[in-house]
């Protein structure tokens, strides 16, 4: 039976419970069901924030982690529709630990950004053991490819089918991070196109990165056409929140996203990358708008 967190310590406690369940569930390898009814007691008696749970279900558990066990898709799958996971913590902190990175080396800005939230999870998460961040942020996955995969796929279908933004807040941090990702996949492109031979990276590294990155696509078409997301960018009030979606006065859309024209008009551009041809190809954008000072499209 679990205990209540004593009052000095919650916080510690409910991590130290969330670890335990968590690692005894993949020991185990519960079912989903069981894992549902498992769960539902166990965030009753200890509450932990979206954040801090996305960290202990995704992070890599040691340095030489390859990839996601198995479990964990089905699992984030029951977190979702509990409301103990959304979508912005999970995409953040599949970001943080994701393979792609190793490809290309993260901006001072990637950097500073992704050392904010996520990393105050991950102290939290790891019960303040005192590791610090540059540590966090050196482990990643050996190779988390088709783990992205596959979480790409379930938030396509958690979004499309289901209440996947909740409320307009999520969804501008949804489409914040977002951005990151499409960047991340340009840089990963621009990388790849400076290998031709495949003297560094291998072939097939590259098509697994290809099936990451056509997933990706389809959980950006399923954001670009959530009726909130667009509705929320389209606010007043949305204009200016985020410099990142602003720069240079250029949108660049996946194709099939036609709402997202209308959506992200207010924030001119979603990524930009300077290798542009061969980085938007790569990334599954299908063509370039430029904004002008009217705020008309028009096709480069």
């Amino acid at each position: 039976m679990l205990a209540r967190p004593a009052p000095g310590g919650v916080l510690p406690a409910a991590v130290a419970q969330w670890k335990k369940f968590l690692e005894l569930a993949r020991r185990q390898r519960l079912e989903a069901d069981v894992f549902e009814s498992h769960v539902s007691i166990l965030s009753s008696k200890f509450r932990l924030p979206p954040m801090f749970i996305a960290e202990l279900v995704l992070a890599p558990p040691r340095p030489d982690s390859y990839m996601l066990d198995n479990r964990i898709p089905q699992y984030l799958d029951v977190l979702l529709k509990l409301r103990l996971l959304d979508t912005p913590s999970v995409l953040r902190v599949l970001y943080k630990y994701s393979t792609l990175h190793k490809h290309a080396p993260p901006t001072a800005a990637a950097t500073a950004s992704n050392s904010t939230e996520s990393d105050k999870a991950k102290a939290g998460a790891n019960g303040h053991t005192g590791k610090s961040q540059g540590e966090n942020a050196r482990r990643r996955w050996g190779g988390s490819y088709s783990s992205d995969e596959l979480v790409f796929f379930r938030l396509h279908r958690f979004i499309s089918k289901g209440p996947g933004i909740r409320s307009g807040r999520e969804a501008v941090d949804v489409v914040r991070i977002v951005a990151r990702w499409m960047t991340l996949f340009a840089d990963v492109a621009a990388a790849f196109s400076r290998d031709a031979f495949g003297g560094l990276v291998s072939l097939q590294t590259k098509n697994e990165v290809d099936l990451t990155r056509q997933a990706f696509s389809l959980l950006v078409v399923a954001m670009c056409e959530n009726q909130l997301v667009v509705n929320t960018l389209r606010k007043p009030g949305a204009k200016g929140k985020d410099s990142a979606f602003k720069e240079r006065g250029v949108l660049r859309l996946t194709g099939c996203c036609s709402g997202a024209k209308r959506a992200f008009k207010e924030f001119g551009e979603l990524h930009s990358v300077d290798d542009a041809d061969g980085a938007a190809g790569y990334c599954g954008v299908s063509r370039t708008v430029q904004i002008d000072d009217a705020g008309e499209y028009r096709a480069g």
